[in-house]
C-alpha cells in the first residue's frame, strides 16, 4: 500500500495526463472501428461490381421509371429516398429487389421484407434498434404514413444501422431528383445498366447521372472520415511525450541521490532502468483501466461489442507503450551520464 501512495504521489501528473489522452484515443478508435463495422456490413449487401447514381433532373422521374427499365433482370436496389422522418434527422432508405436474395440485413429482431410485399407495394420497415421507442402497435409513422414494422436492426453490441429506418423502396412513387441509388444487376454487367437507363430516361426526360462506386475499402474510409481527430491524437502525443520527458527530469534531479545510493550499494543502472519502465507501464495500466471506467460511466461503451473492445485495448496499449517508450529514452540517458560519486560528495 506504501508503495502504491508513493507511486501515486510520485506521477499523478504523468497519471492524469495518459487519462486525457486515452480517454480521446479510444472515442476515437472505436468511433473509427464502429464506422469500419458499419462499412464491413453495407458492403456485404451488395456485389463488387454495384454502381451508385445520383439522379439530377429538372424534371420528375419516378422510382418506378427505373424499376420498370430493370424488371427483366435480377436487381437489388437501395438509396436515400428522404432525407429525414419528420422532425427526426434519421435517414429513410429504400430497397428494391425482384428475386429472393441471398443475403440479409442484421437483424436483432424480425425478418428481411417478403418478395410478395415489395411486389405488392406494401408499406413495411425494418428498424433500428436505437428507434424501437418510435414504434406502435408494430406501426411505425413515415412521413405520416403507417408503415408495419417486420424487424429491428442491429442491436446493443453494435452501431450497425441501429438509427435507419429501411423500407419497401416500392411503397411509394419516389421521385428520383437529387437521390443517390446504389444499382447491383446480379449476373450482368452493371456498366452496361447504367447507360441502358441513362439512354432510356433520356428519350423522355433530360437527365444528368453521376456515377460511382459504392464499395470502398472499410478501414481507409473510417480512418479517412477521422483524420482531423488523427492529427489532434498526434499532436496530443507529442504533447504528452514532452511532458513524460519533463516529469522524468524532475524526478531524476529529485531522487538522484536515491538513484547513487542505490549504484554504491550495488544496484546496477540497468536495474534503475527497469524499475524505472516498470513504474512508467503500472501508471501507463492504471490510466487505461481508469481512461474506460469514465468511459463506461458516460455511457460511451454501451454500444460496442467485444471485438470492437480488445482491438480499442490493444491500440490503446501499443499507443501507450510507443509513447513511453520513446519518453523514457532521455531519461535513461540522463541517468546513465550521472557522475554518481560527484553526486554523493555533493550532499556530504
Amino acid at each position: 500500500m506504501e508503495q502504491l501512495k508513493r507511486l501515486i504521489k510520485k506521477y499523478w501528473i504523468l497519471f492524469s495526463t495518459f487519462i486525457l489522452i486515452n480517454i480521446f484515443f479510444l472515442s476515437v478508435i472505436i468511433n473509427i472501428l464502429n464506422y469500419e463495422q458499419d462499412l464491413k456490413i453495407r458492403n456485404s449487401l451488395i456485389s463488387k461490381d454495384a454502381k451508385t447514381i445520383l439522379f439530377e433532373t429538372p424534371y420528375d422521374i419516378k422510382i418506378n421509371d427505373l424499376i420498370n427499365i430493370l424488371k427483366d433482370r435480377k436487381v437489388i436496389l437501395e438509396g436515400n429516398v428522404m432525407m429525414n422522418n419528420d422532425e427526426d434527422k434519421t435517414k429513410i432508405i429504400g430497397v428494391y429487389y425482384n428475386y429472393n436474395i441471398d443475403k440479409t440485413y442484421p437483424l436483432a429482431e424480425g425478418r428481411m421484407f417478403t418478395l410478395e410485399e415489395i411486389e405488392g407495394r406494401e408499406k413495411v420497415a425494418l428498424v433500428g434498434y436505437n428507434l424501437k421507442d418510435q414504434i406502435k402497435n408494430q406501426v411505425i409513422k413515415i412521413q405520416d404514413q403507417d408503415y408495419k414494422v417486420v424487424g429491428i436492426l442491429g442491436n446493443k453490441s453494435s452501431n450497425s444501422l441501429v438509427d435507419s429506418i429501411y423500407i419497401n423502396m416500392n411503397s411509394q412513387d419516389f421521385n428520383l431528383n437529387r437521390k443517390s441509388i446504389t444499382i447491383d444487376v446480379i449476373g450482368e454487367n452493371v456498366s452496361y445498366y447504367t447507360r441502358k437507363i441513362y439512354e432510356q430516361l433520356n428519350e423522355t426526360t433530360k437527365v444528368v447521372m453521376e456515377i460511382s462506386e459504392p464499395i470502398v475499402e472499410p478501414l481507409d474510409e473510417a480512418i479517412s472520415s477521422n483524420s482531423i481527430y488523427l492529427i489532434m491524437g498526434a499532436l496530443a502525443c507529442i504533447s504528452l511525450i514532452s511532458t513524460v520527458i519533463n516529469i522524468s527530469s524532475y524526478w531524476i534531479e529529485k531522487e538522484k541521490v536515491i538513484i547513487g545510493i542505490k549504484s554504491l550499494v550495488g544496484g546496477s543502472k540497468s536495474m534503475i532502468f527497469i524499475n524505472l519502465f516498470i513504474e512508467y507501464q503500472f501508471v501507463i495500466i492504471a490510466s487505461i483501466i481508469a481512461s474506460y471506467l469514465i468511459l463506461g460511466l458516460c455511457g460511451n461503451l454501451r454500444t460496442i461489442n467485444l471485438i470492437i473492445a480488445l482491438k480499442s485495448l490493444i491500440t490503446i496499449m501499443l499507443i501507450d507503450v510507443i509513447v513511453s517508450i520513446i519518453s523514457v529514452i532521455p531519461s535513461i540517458v540522463k541517468i546513465n551520464k550521472m557522475n554518481i560519486n560527484s553526486i554523493i560528495k555533493e550532499r556530504i
